[in-house]
């Protein structure tokens, strides 16, 4: 390819050499990244395209550099200085989209006091400051943070997580790690530059090389993840690798572990100095897979991903995970079981059901079947839990402005979630509608007999339900 880089630049000129290959390359991984969102199940044509796209874009770089070296030869030198210098002080995790990414969320989920007071938005400093191991001391009655990301492996020595693409990293306030790699305290992990932000935003950097969702996708694709890299799409964070004791770098960098990693797409095995963490659905996107590791009694999780066939892929990849790595069985009981959250599957109500796709009901519950097991040299015995499953779909009984919204946007409750800027109508409609089966699922005789709580008279029977 480089060897070929003067005949290109003599064929064509430079706009067309530097431009556009630089513009399909865009609107090729942009088409991508849409086309993903709409259906994870992307075809050969598509994959075609976006490694066509990224291959035309390498090289139009590759000849915007060639050009600039024949018509300014004296500058490589101190460019080439520039980049050595700034190539160990910049650090990757300051620059980039995954920083913005992080204060934008900050900003909407994390917002200062005097924001949510006068219903303004105002710049989000404290969240930015709240270390992780400061959460939930002795002193606080909880919620204890369970917060989940994928650690990538894809040149692990062990199959399991090669295969894979990576292992569950989870991060919380006393212990962050893995199967992969162990724990350890999260006072003073990662150089003690862990914020509760931090970690809120690693949990959600979807767009990142070399992974993708539940490990598949395009983004896997070696060509496109070195373009993703060098064109900063990567939201997740580098962290320090508590098993290397020998760390030469600091802070990550262009060099370490930006070259080996990110150029060559090497080293991402639980011997680097530094460990590549995604988003949490890069490996599970239930967020219960921790859970099922300490044996809880009581799930409740949801769905809301694009999901438009009703393919169910987060919670069948779910159950699998738990049952190989755990020996934990779900089995859904008769009654509530997936079939009843499918379009079409409530009872005929005509013309209402003939104009909308609606579901019997918006949860499902399974029974979870821990196995007999030893921990720590102690013998744990078996038990059975419950596991309520929430998931986006139309029921009836819903208010008027839910089912207007679908009117005009016949893919609702399943828009590609590449949309991220939800005006006002749209997200109260998803709201509006998570909080409807919620509250259907909160009436459920079982649901509350899980948690304890008083069944009377009228209380839907399992039937009704």
């Amino acid at each position: 390819m480089i060897g070929l880089l003067p005949l290109f630049i003599k064929e064509l000129s430079h706009a067309i050499a530097t431009t556009s290959g630089g513009l399909l390359g865009v609107l090729g991984g942009f088409v991508h990244f849409v086309r993903q969102q709409q259906n994870k199940k992307t075809g050969l044509p598509m994959q075609v395209i976006v490694i066509a796209s990224s291959v035309l874009m390498i090289v139009a770089i590759l000849a915007l550099a060639y050009f600039i070296s024949m018509k300014e030869p004296d500058i490589w030198p101190y460019a080439l200085a520039g980049g050595v210098f700034f190539g160990f002080f910049i650090n990757l995790n300051q620059f980039g989209l995954g920083r913005m990414y992080r204060d934008r969320l900050i900003e909407t989920f994390m917002p200062d006091p005097i924001s949510i007071e006068e219903g303004r938005w105002h710049l989000a400093k404290q969240a930015g400051v709240t270390q992780l191991d400061e959460l939930c001391t002795d002193e606080d009655l909880g919620p204890y943070h369970l917060v989940n990301t994928n650690l990538i492996l894809i040149d692990s020595s062990r199959k399991k997580f090669r295969s894979r693409g990576g292992d569950n990293f989870v991060l919380s306030p006393l212990y962050c790690g893995g199967d992969a790699i162990g724990w350890t305290e999260t006072a003073g992990f990662n150089n003690e530059d862990l914020t509760l932000a931090t970690a809120m935003a690693t949990s959600g950097a979807a767009v990142n090389p070399h992974t993708g969702a539940n490990s598949q996708g395009i983004t896997k694709n070696p060509l496109v993840s070195f373009l993703m890299f060098i064109l900063g799409l990567r939201l997740g964070l580098y962290v320090r690798n508590p098993l290397s004791m020998a760390l030469r770098m600091p802070r990550p960098n262009l060099f370490s572990p930006g070259f080996y990693q990110g150029l060559l797409g090497m080293g991402f095995d639980t011997s680097s100095d530094f460990l590549s963490l995604s988003d949490g659905g890069h490996f599970e996107n239930m967020a219960a897979y921790e859970l099922i590791r300490r044996r809880v009694d009581v799930i409740v999780t949801s769905e809301a991903g694009q999901d438009v066939d009703f393919t169910f892929g987060d919670i069948t990849n779910f159950v699998e995970k738990v049952r190989v790595d755990f020996g934990v069985h779900i089995r859904f009981i008769e009654d509530y079981d997936l079939r009843f959250l499918l379009p079409g599957s409530a009872e005929p109500d005509k013309p209402f059901t003939d104009k909308y796709p609606l579901a019997k009901r918006g949860f499902a519950i399974a029974e979870i079947y821990y196995p007999r097991t030893t921990e720590g040299g102690e013998e744990i015995e078996e038990k059975t839990g419950h596991l309520f499953f929430i998931k986006a779909t139309l029921t009836k009984n819903l208010p008027a402005d839910v089912y207007g919204y679908q009117d005009q946007h016949p893919e609702f409750p399943n828009q590609t979630t590449a949309d991220q800027f939800f005006d006002e109508v749209q997200l109260e409609a998803y709201r509006e509608l998570g909080f409807q089966l919620t509250d259907e699922l909160t009436g459920n005789c079982y649901f509350r007999k899980a948690f304890g709580l008083e069944v009377n008279d009228e209380t839907p029977s399992p039937a009704a339900n």
